[in-house]
């Protein structure tokens, strides 16, 4: 089963019991799944049984029983409930019905009816990917005035989202996983929200162990080069000049270093009699490159006679 349908499955599970909310919740499935059949009777088009008992138990609930005829798998309104319906959702009945729609703002003054709004919305239209694969959510819009209001709608959640043209609909998309998890707090899906969170953690605890890892090794490669230009330039200070010759300081420091090629600084400088600390290392093993580095200056001098 898909993260989306774990979603759906979850927001199925529980309904609307105020009745401002229900309008709201109608309002948004009308704009979504209403057409008009041949015979000229607005249907319900459902994406699966599910939704399809959903709008269902709505309009049953909402208006009495009998409200909704079910025909197969296709939902009408009855005649005698259908202007009492469209009345109660701020549709007008002689509206052509394939013009999409807003869902009235009379409907969505309260922020739970917005969030009912958003859920059926969602339900109708959306879709999350699998948040072990990456972090998207969309809804599929009929039309660019709903694109419109869902965009407008998310951010009164704080919920920023884009908009793209695909295949001639307009596609609203979410891809910050911070803005996905409060788009399932609001339409209510909370163990899907607490899965995603854990994947977030989990991949978040990852992501700094590899970059802790990345960064040892980078210190250490650092430290691996330092060390062999220390070694090199005590090596050269060694053959061409010996390192018996240099202030007993930097003797001893070379003799130290170039016997301990792997060990840090602050290990090299226990080392000593006395001791000294990780900064006195440096500056020792710095006169000791800027002195071979010296030499080496003058011996190209004498090659080249100046």
């Amino acid at each position: 089963m898909s993260f989306t349908s774990d979603i759906k499955n979850e927001i199925y599970s529980r309904e609307n019991t105020a009745r401002h909310c229900q309008l709201a919740e109608l309002a948004a499935i009308f704009i979504c799944c209403a057409k008009k059949d041949e015979s000229g009777r607005i249907v319900f088009d459902a994406e699966n049984l599910m939704l399809t008992e959903r709008i269902v138990n709505l309009l049953n609930k909402t208006y009495g029983p009998e409200t909704a005829e079910k025909v197969e798998n296709s939902i009408y309104i009855s005649e005698k409930s259908l202007s009492s319906v469209l009345n109660s959702i701020k549709f007008n009945p002689d509206t052509d019905i394939t013009d999409p729609q807003e869902i009235s703002g009379i409907l969505l003054k309260n922020s739970c009816c917005r969030r009912a709004a958003l859920t059926a919305m969602f339900l109708c239209l959306g879709s999350i990917s699998d948040p072990e694969k990456n972090y998207h959510c969309e809804y599929v819009c009929v039309s660019d005035r709903q694109a419109t209001q869902l965009i407008r709608l998310l951010k009164d959640f704080d919920i920023k989202a884009h908009r793209m043209v695909r295949k001639g609909r307009v596609v609203v998309y979410i891809k910050e996983s911070e803005c996905i998890a409060e788009l399932l707090n609001v339409i209510g899906a909370h163990r899907a929200l607490m899965h995603l969170e854990n994947l977030r953690i989990e991949r978040e605890v990852r992501n700094d162990v590899n970059r802790a890892v990345n960064c040892d090794a980078a210190n250490a490669k650092k430290l691996a080069a330092a060390a062999g230009r220390q070694i090199e330039d005590i090596e050269y200070l060694r053959d061409n000049v010996g390192l018996d010759c240099l202030p007993e300081n930097l003797s001893v420091m070379a003799h130290i270093r170039i016997e301990n090629p792997d060990l840090p600084l602050k290990e090299l400088g226990e080392l000593l009699d006395p001791p000294i600390g990780k900064s006195g290392v440096n500056h020792r093993l710095r006169k000791l490159s800027e002195l071979a580095e010296e030499y080496r200056n003058k011996l190209k001098l004498h090659h080249t006679g100046f």
